[in-house]
């Protein structure tokens, strides 16, 4: 059973249009400025 699953999954990945996945997620207002300082902020903690 789990066989014939993991191809399903597979399949529908496949088939999976990325512009209408990316559309589907929830639009986060945020600002270039934000994005940098966590990005900086996660590297420094590296």
């Amino acid at each position: 059973m789990s066989t014939f699953a993991l191809q399903e999954l597979t399949e529908s990945a496949r088939r999976a249009d990325n512009a209408e996945l990316l559309n589907a997620l929830l639009s986060l207002p945020m600002d270039r400025a934000t994005i940098l300082e966590a990005l900086a902020e996660s590297r420094t903690e590296r």
